[in-house]
Order: structure tokens, then sequence, then C-alpha cells
């Protein structure tokens, strides 16, 4: 039986992946440099480190990856402090519904923790949450499992209890590695059939995770 709820961040419960593809637009244009979507889409999920690797290596070394990176960080920072984090479509509902139901739920990202508590914060959110797991708490990111094994130990159960809900294959991949039962919501990134193949459930929004969760409360009750 489903007992836990493990939240991917970025694309998830925030639309800070398609802000963060409108900077990386926006910057370009404004520097002079061709930023392809692809490339921003193919980092979706690592953590910096791993990004500045990935990005070098397409643009170059000569590409001032250090200066960019921070200038995009401080957009992305001056939107939210001036229009808050964009939640996605059924978060609060959503989290609501865990709380009072008594489920247990937790955050398993690949950002960096002083920026998962300032988008959480200025969300909304934080409240409903006690501790999180975030990239630079873990030694590996997705698609290793270190992030859901170490988010299924903060909430006390373990991985097959719970579900994560992710938007990358990456962050699927993890999951399921993990044992964690990867449910995937949409966003930027298409996954492939092999991922596919993966999943527990695909569902359109977070909106559709409570009745998701209730067919499996009533499917466990019934095989008592």
């Amino acid at each position: 039986m489903i007992k836990g709820v493990l939240f991917d961040m970025d694309g998830v419960m925030f639309d800070t992946e398609q802000l963060g593809l409108d900077v990386w637009d926006h910057l370009g244009k404004l520097h002079g440099f061709e930023m392809p979507r692809s490339l921003w889409l193919s980092v979706l999920g690592l953590r910096s480190e791993e990004i500045a690797q990935v990005i070098q290596k397409n643009l170059g070394p000569s590409f001032p990856f250090l200066e960019y990176w921070e200038e995009l960080k401080q957009f992305i920072d001056q939107q939210i402090a001036l229009q808050g984090t964009p939640k996605k479509p059924g978060l609060v509902p959503l989290l609501e519904y865990l709380k009072a139901n008594g489920y247990r739920f937790t955050v398993a990202t690949s950002t960096l923790r002083s920026r998962v508590e300032n988008y959480m914060e200025k969300a909304g959110v934080r409240s409903y949450f006690g501790e999180i797991v975030c990239g630079d708490m873990v030694e590996r990111s997705k698609p290793a499992p270190d992030i859901y094994l170490k988010a299924a130990r903060t909430i006390g159960l373990p991985p097959d209890a719970c579900i994560a809900l992710e938007d990358s294959p990456r962050g699927i991949l993890s999951a399921y590695a993990a044992g964690v039962h990867p449910v995937f919501i949409p966003d930027l990134l298409p996954i492939d059939s092999a991922v596919e193949s993966l999943l527990y459930a695909k569902v359109s929004s977070l909106s559709d995770i409570i009745p998701l969760l209730e067919q499996t409360r009533h499917a466990a009750e019934d095989r008592k």
C-alpha cells in the first residue's frame, strides 16, 4: 500500500523549468550567445557542477559559464521575488489531502537546498514539509538512486511504500533504481517507451494524484 509521496520540485511542484528556459533564452540573446533550447533541456535535473560540464562541452571551454550561471540564477530569483514561485495547478489541494489523510511526504530534488528553501517559502508551501532532501545532501544526483533512497529514509518508509512524482527521464530512472514507484507528470521533457515501461502511473497534472491514491487505497483494502 502506498503510504508516502516523494516530490521532485522543478517542473512538478513549481513551473520553474519553463521560467529557467525563458531566462536562458533571454540572456543568450542579450549577450549574443546562441543558447539552444535542446541544450537547456539536456541539463534539467543535474547539479550545477554537472551542468557546467555539459554546457562547456557543447559551447566550448571559452564560454563564461560561471558568470552566465550566476546571472541566470539572479534573474530567476528576481522574477520569483516579484511574482512568487509559480506553483503547478493542484499542488496545494494535494498537500492538504496528504496532510489530512496521514500520508508521509517530502521533497526529493537535485536543486541546492538554499534555492529549494527560497522557492518553497516564496510559494507559501514550506510549512507543509518537515525535512527535505536536496542535491547537495547526497553524493550522486539523479539518475542515481541516492536522492530517493534518502527521501524514503527521511519519512521513515521503505521505498516500495512510496510513489515519486517526476517530470523527467532522469528522475524516473532514479526513483525506479531506488525501488520507489515512479509517477510521470509531463512538463518539458518527453520520455521514451523504455522509460515509460518503468512507470507506476502516468497522469496529466498534480490534480490527478488524489484520485490515483484513492484508487490505490481502495484496491489495497479490497485485497485484505
